[in-house]
């Protein structure tokens, strides 16, 4: 419990097998805990050459161990803390004593005596640790147990006990964020009702070893009333907006209750239990294996890959889907491990109508089995009777076709895991995939899938844990007043893109093993507009084509469920940076339609420029160098880009304007800081390009950044981590440019 600073580099860092880069996380520590959002992350070429950082690490004074600078605390003086520790050694002699004795004799007033001694003792030893600042581990403190349960009172009551239990706090989180309208009562009821919960709770203790070498402990809390699961609690400081850190309990709660699912990671003021921050997860026994069984080769009777939803074409057999580079062993086996011959794999666990991160464990939950054809492959053929006159199937339940509705999502899913492995979401990076990670990563998190989600309705949401814990997607009906109906969400390709590019650019946002990078503010937005931006673009099938909406066939409008339309013409999409003060637009959905609508414009800028590719896929491996030639830039094209100039990554680059565009995106998201702003974004993109072309397209890129606003003098002033700020529109761009 000393005064110290420190760092460690976490343990998700890695080298981008793909670029060559070297992305490396550091995280602060102050007194030996974590600076929650003191981090830096740094990114190296090849040979050690700093190329670009982001910086949230805390400047400022080093407040006393275990204390709270924003609060009032006491201190003691040395004379005083020298009293209290004879006075421990005076009662601890007195105590081994009591206990000796009552080895052999086990009489009740002796026990009480024995009891009575314990209590004021461990009362001096906590008043030293907390006021003196004595480490954990001194004499004075052995067998005090303050190493197995952080100091903490129930009632907050105790002047000289700065810190609250970890059930208390996280019962003040539960209070406000419970859906459970009894237990949300029960809890505001009195500050008794929520300390006698707080006496209910369980907890256990974990010791795990820090990248730094210290030791780490994690209370568990077991049976919080409204959570699914364990409450993992920790000490920690957060930095505050005059510069000072605030000590906070630091939690990862489980939450689900009828339709809503959350999985919050937060802090909570040790103090006083006021919640700081809340970074949510959420984005809105196995069945029979089939061993060493060749499941390589699989056709699905889908909505192909390209088509957005059923208004666009029909159901076709699509067979040889997976890409033998991002899947080399199918869709359907986990490497070295097991095949399967339904809808479970490598990348996707995919079931009918879950909605608990557990359920897909349960062996009799729907599961479409595929059918073995004469040739070996499996056939994943099911029906969905649409209505000959209009196809829209809507005299009949999702429920009555769920088998194809999982098929679809199964295959959407792979398809999307593929191509953005092949732009750089790679195992090292933290993608979502099941196998032993021989290629970095920590494997064991597939994506759970549940088609037509009991959970809720009109809506869908991907939960995204830390890389190696399975993150879980659940897509749902819709349905409107004026329009009953049902329709499925498993047949609109762009809502399960947006769910599942929630699940990448929160693993590529501040290095895998930290989901709390886009938790709100305009990072939570751009979170919601990298999905808008990159159904878009997927479902482009013409150069030419300008408008697309979002979520009109799923919500029975036209119009889609976004204020615009994305459009290059202002008139059609009028949004711009200054578009964010309006208090309209302070929700994340709505930041990210201003996000999205930045991006479209700078890949339609991208694409005027270089062309445009009708697939996104670049060719497999196997393909002719005239195929590789049509999708990439030669070696003698790159040459003459950069000038003959060494390039800072390694990955080839794409010829065409949407796959330049779709590869910037992704770069730049490994590029920036956690928790960025608009500004950071935009310069990670720049910064990307730089890497990969030289900083062949910089002034195009700046060019459409500032058509919306964001050019070189944008600016905001007064804003916060959580938004707020007036800011001004900048239209100008590099003096180079």
């Amino acid at each position: 419990a000393s005064n110290d600073q420190g760092f460690f580099v976490r343990s998700d860092s890695y080298t981008d097998p793909q670029s060559g880069l070297i992305h490396v996380y550091v995280k602060q520590t102050i007194n030996g805990l974590v600076v929650e959002d003191g981090d830096m992350n740094v990114v190296f070429s090849a040979d050690g050459q700093v190329l670009s950082y982001g910086s949230s690490l805390y400047a400022g004074e080093v407040p006393l161990a275990f204390s709270n600078p924003i609060h009032t605390q006491l201190t003691y003086s040395e004379a005083q803390c020298q009293s209290i520790r004879d006075e421990i050694t005076s009662k601890s002699s007195k105590k081994l004593y009591k206990r000796d004795q009552l080895v052999f004799m086990a009489e009740d007033g002796e026990q009480n005596i024995a009891s009575s001694s314990d209590d004021s003792l461990k009362t001096l030893q906590h008043d030293l640790y907390i006021n003196c600042n004595d480490p954990s581990d001194s004499p004075y403190l052995q067998g005090s147990e303050l190493g197995s349960r952080i100091p903490g009172t129930l009632s907050g009551k105790s002047a000289s006990d700065p810190i609250i239990d970890a059930r208390l706090a996280a019962l003040h989180f539960v209070k406000i964020a419970t859906a459970d309208d009894q237990i949300a009562f029960s809890l505001s009821q009195s500050d008794d009702s929520v300390e006698k919960a707080a006496a209910s709770i369980s907890s256990t203790f974990e010791q795990s070893m820090r990248p730094d070498g210290r030791h780490e402990q994690v209370e568990k809390l077991h049976s919080v009333p409204g959570t699914t699961d364990a409450v993992s609690a920790r000490l920690g400081y957060i930095q505050t907006e005059d510069g000072l850190l605030n000590l906070v309990w630091r939690m990862e709660v489980p939450m689900d209750h009828a339709q809503n699912s959350n999985f919050y990671q937060i802090t909570v003021d040790a103090t006083t239990g006021e919640v700081r921050t809340s970074a949510d997860w959420v984005a809105s026994a196995p069945a029979h294996a089939f061993e060493d069984e060749d499941t390589s080769e699989a056709y699905y009777k889908v909505m192909r890959w390209g088509l957005n939803d059923p208004s666009e074409g029909n159901r076709t057999l699509e067979g040889g889907a997976f890409d033998r580079t991002a899947s080399p062993y199918g869709w359907h086996t986990v490497p070295h491990k097991k095949s399967y011959k339904d809808t479970r794999g490598n990348n996707v666990i995919a079931s009918a109508f879950g909605a608990g991160m557990e359920d897909y464990q349960d062996p009799t939950r729907p599961r479409p089995q595929g059918k073995r054809a004469e040739n070996g492959s499996l056939v994943f053929d099911f029906k969905f009777p649409w209505r000959a006159a209009d196809k829209a199937h809507e005299d009949l339940s999702p429920d009555d076709y769920a088998d194809a509705s999982t098929v679809n999502l199964f295959y959407t899913l792979n398809m999307y895991h593929d191509l953005m492995y092949l732009y750089g979401f790679t195992p090292a990076a933290g993608n979502f995939e099941e196998g032993e990670a021989e290629e970095g990563g920590r494997g064991g998190d597939a994506i759970i899938a549940y088609s037509i989600s009991s959970a809720g309705i009109n809506n869908a949401d991907f939960t995204t844990p830390p890389d190696g814990t399975k993150p879980r997607v659940r897509m749902y009906k819709w349905h409107t007043k004026e329009n009953r109906t049902e329709r499925d969400g498993d047949f609109e390709e762009g809502i399960i893109v947006h769910e599942m590019t929630h699940g990448i650019s929160t693993r590529l946002t501040g290095g895998p093993s930290d989901s709390s990078c886009l938790g709100w503010g305009e990072s939570g937005g751009m979170g919601e507009g990298w999905g808008d931006y990159l159904a878009t673009i997927i479902r482009r099938k013409s150069p030419t084509r300008d408008i697309y909406t979002m979520g009109s066939w799923a919500s029975h409008n036209k119009a889609g469920i976004r204020k615009y339309p994305y459009s290059t013409n202002l008139t059609l999409s009028p949004e711009t940076y200054k578009t964010l003060d309006s208090p309209a637009y302070w929700g994340v959905h709505t930041i990210g339609e201003v996000w999205s609508a930045m991006l479209y414009d700078v890949e339609e800028g991208l694409r005027s420029k270089l062309g445009w590719s009708p697939d996104l896929f670049p060719p497999s491996a196997d393909a002719t160098q005239a195929e590789q030639d049509e999708f990439w830039l030669t070696a003698e094209e790159v040459n003459n880009l950069t000038g003959g100039k060494p390039r800072a990554s390694k990955r080839r680059v794409p010829r065409h304007g949407n796959t330049l565009a779709v590869q910037l995106v992704i770069d730049g998201m490994k590029l920036h800081p956690c928790r960025p702003k608009f500004f950071e974004a935009r310069d990670a993109i720049i910064q990307a390009d730089k890497h990969l072309t030289g900083g062949a397209n910089e002034c195009v890129i700046w060019e459409r950044f500032a058509k919306r606003g964001l050019g070189t003098d944008a600016k905001v002033v007064g804003q916060t981590p959580w938004g707020g700020g007036v800011r001004t529109n900048g239209h100008k761009v590099p003096a180079k440019c």
